[in-house]
């Protein structure tokens, strides 16, 4: 897949290459990348970012993995109630006791 974009000012063309079984025209396998980055884009990223998953300092057994679940369940709960970004959703609630409470009922 070719895709032109932009670095700075200076174009260049980004080429991914894909391997798999799947038999299916061009238009069919372009939406299941994109099907795929989105789920990249919207869940991780946001994760990434916003909740800055990847700088945290959380160690042990199962804390990592455990604090990445409570991440992805405060995006759902976040989305579920209308926010569809998280960065205005985090300054609007954060300090704001019984709006938190009322995402939970």
């Amino acid at each position: 897949m070719k895709e032109l974009r932009q670095r700075g000012r200076q174009p260049y063309v980004m080429v991914a290459y894909y391997i798999s079984s799947l038999v299916a025209d061009a238009e069919i396998f372009a939406q299941g990348i994109r099907g795929h980055w989105g789920i990249e884009n919207r869940l991780h990223w946001s994760k990434d970012v916003v909740f800055q998953e990847d700088r945290s300092s959380i160690t042990g057994a199962h804390a990592p993995a455990n604090m990445s679940i409570i991440r992805s369940i405060v995006i759902n709960l976040l989305r579920s109630n209308g926010f569809s970004s998280m960065t205005i959703a985090q300054r609007l609630i954060s300090n704001n006791i019984p709006t938190l409470l009322a995402l939970l009922q």
